[in-house]
């Protein structure tokens, strides 16, 4: 889902004047990218550990782009899927509600006897290797919500890109969680559900 797809959808389904967006990771950074390419899109937003940073030369492969090519793209069936996430990283840290709900949404068994992810690696992969929006960091001053909350956590592997968007955004309400890799909102879903409902009152 791109920023333009993002776009289209609240339009096609007329959901606006007051649009609130919350988005996580590279969701996060869509919801960016719309608001600067299409101001007044959303109202209020919760942006938690969005991968937006400044241009940095790449040297050698990308090794998010090359794990998720290496992801095991089918499993006997979805309960074989769920113990094998929840037995290593990064998903054995996730609630188990997250995991079975990334394994029912994000994997197929319709076709057959296996359990397939819907999302191909490969497809993956290259959506990591465009790397962090380095367009958008450059541009994120002109970024602007109604109100809208900041989010990273002590232990995400992204914290430092987080922290050098800040000062770009000085109208962020600036929240840290404590303990929490990246993927926060499979983590700490309850807190992510207060901050989106204390961001959206």
């Amino acid at each position: 889902l791109s920023s333009e797809d993002l776009y289209a959808v609240t339009e096609q389904l007329e959901l606006g004047p007051t649009i609130y967006a919350a988005g996580h990771s590279a969701g996060a950074t869509q919801v960016v990218y719309c608001q600067l390419h299409h101001p007044g899109t959303f109202t209020r937003a919760v942006l938690i550990d969005p991968i937006i940073g400044p241009a940095q030369p790449k040297e050698g492969p990308d090794f998010l782009g090359d794990g998720a090519r290496r992801r095991r793209r089918e499993f006997p069936s979805k309960a074989d899927a769920i113990a094998n996430f929840s037995s290593k990283p990064p998903m054995n840290s996730w609630v188990p509600e997250c995991v079975e709900a990334y394994v029912n949404f994000g994997l197929d068994d319709s076709q057959g006897d296996t359990a397939t992810l819907k999302c191909p690696p490969e497809v993956e992969g290259r959506n990591y290797d465009r790397g962090g929006a380095p367009e958008l960091f450059e541009r994120l001053s002109e970024v602007s919500f109604e109100k809208f909350s900041h989010v990273t956590s002590d232990k995400s592997n992204v914290r430092e890109m987080v922290l050098l968007q800040r000062p770009k955004l000085p109208d962020a309400e600036i929240i840290d969680i404590e303990g929490a890799s990246h993927f926060i909102p499979q983590e700490r879903p309850e807190e992510i559900a207060e901050i989106i409902r204390s961001t959206f009152a």
